[in-house]
C-alpha cells in the first residue's frame, strides 16, 4: 500500500475511533431494554439492520442523487479556497465532487478509475458532471484531502437514505447476531438501526484499498 493511502486509512481510522465509540454508546442505548426483555424471554436479541453495498436496489437513483444533494448542503468546509477539487485539474467545485464521491460510494462504486469510466453510462453521473467529467486521480485526491468529511458526508447519506426506506415502507436486510445469517424485516423499529458511521467508514476505507490496488496494477 502506498504511503498516502495509508495516511489516508490512518486519519479514517482515528474518525473511527471516536465516532464508533459515540455510535456504539447510542445504540446500546437503543437496545438495551429490548435486549433485557429477550434475555429474560431466552429469545435471541433483535436483529441489527444493514444497508445493502448497492442502495440503488433500496432508492431509485433519482432520488439517491437527489439525497446525496442534501447531504453535502450540511458540509462545513474548514476554508473557503480553493473553490475547485484541485488546482491542478479545476473540474468540478467542491460540493459536485463531493456530492459525486458519496453518491458513487452508496450506489457501491468504490473504485476511483471504475467511477471514471462509469461516467459516461450512468445517467446520474453524467447529470452530476454534466460536460466536465473528473479524472479517477482528481477523484482519489479530493478524498484523500477530505476524507474526514466524505466519511461523515456518507454517514448522513446512509442515514438519509434510511429515514426515506422507513417513510415508504421498504424492506431492508438484517443481520441476526446471533447466527449471522441473513433476513429482510420490514423497516419499523428504530432500535434495529444501522450504524450508519460505521458503514460509511467501511465503504471509504475499501474505496481506498480499491484504489491502492489499482495503482498497484
Amino acid at each position: 500500500m502506498h504511503s498516502f493511502e495509508l495516511v489516508e486509512l490512518l486519519h479514517l481510522r482515528h474518525v473511527s475511533v471516536t465516532r464508533i465509540g459515540e455510535s456504539q454508546t447510542r445504540m446500546k442505548t437503543n437496545l438495551a431494554s429490548s435486549e433485557v426483555t429477550y434475555r429474560r424471554a431466552q429469545l435471541p436479541c433483535p436483529p441489527v439492520a444493514v444497508l445493502p453495498d448497492d442502495l440503488p436496489t433500496l432508492v431509485p437513483e433519482q432520488m439517491l442523487v437527489k439525497l446525496a444533494l442534501e447531504a453535502v448542503q450540511t458540509v462545513e468546509w474548514p476554508d473557503p479556497a480553493p473553490e475547485h477539487a484541485s488546482a491542478s485539474d479545476p473540474t468540478l467545485p467542491r460540493p459536485l465532487m463531493m456530492t459525486v464521491l458519496i453518491y458513487c460510494y452508496a450506489a457501491g462504486m468504490l473504485g476511483s478509475r471504475d467511477i471514471e469510466s462509469r461516467v459516461h453510462h450512468d445517467q446520474p453521473l453524467r447529470y452530476l458532471c454534466r460536460s466536465a467529467v473528473p479524472g479517477w486521480n482528481t477523484l482519489r485526491i479530493f478524498r484523500r484531502h477530505h476524507v474526514r468529511l466524505v466519511t461523515r458526508c456518507l454517514e448522513t447519506l446512509l442515514e438519509l437514505v434510511w429515514e426515506w426506506t422507513k417513510s415508504n415502507g421498504c424492506r431492508v436486510g438484517t443481520i441476526d447476531p446471533d447466527y449471522q445469517k441473513s433476513s429482510c424485516i420490514q423497516v419499523e423499529p428504530l432500535s434495529s438501526e444501522p450504524d450508519f458511521a460505521r458503514e460509511a467508514e467501511q465503504r471509504v476505507a475499501r474505496a481506498i484499498h480499491a484504489d491502492s490496488m489499482a495503482m498497484d496494477d
